[in-house]
């Protein structure tokens, strides 16, 4: 655990009354990574492992976006890493818990990796057959 941390922790742990919006959004991340214990929850990324900060590359999600009705309860936000949130987008997850709306997005995503994969390979082909009629049609 990084210094930063630490310190915010033993702040907040002396006097819990002072904490400010700044602290509340803190002391929020904290239990929303403790619950996934530093896991990307779509994924499955160790996010604590792929950084010396380890806030850099997490995000915390709102399962059910804040634009589409989504709320700021701990029910409803998610540890997620950048890729796996931003991919998500706006999608509104179907279920009537959290971890149906969990497991929903998880399926989500991997039909949209699926699909993504599928159109790189698709151009990649393409792109193989057009550089075949280009240095065929060379003398």
């Amino acid at each position: 655990m990084n210094y930063y941390l630490l310190e915010e922790l033993e702040r907040y742990l002396r006097d819990p009354s002072k904490l400010n919006d700044l602290d509340k959004d803190f002391h929020r991340t904290m239990v929303v990574w403790d619950k996934a214990d530093g896991h990307c929850e779509y994924c499955g990324k160790d996010l604590s492992a792929t950084n010396e900060d380890y806030f850099r590359g997490s995000q915390i999600d709102h399962v059910i976006s804040a634009s589409k009705g989504g709320t700021e309860d701990l029910e409803n936000l998610a540890l997620a890493c950048s890729y796996c949130n931003l991919s998500k987008g706006h999608y509104v997850p179907i279920g009537s818990t959290r971890e149906e709306r969990i497991a929903n997005v998880k399926e989500h995503l991997l039909k949209l990796n699926t699909r993504n994969t599928e159109r790189r390979l698709k151009s990649l082909e393409v792109f193989k057959e057009y550089r075949k009629r280009t240095i065929a049609g060379r003398p």
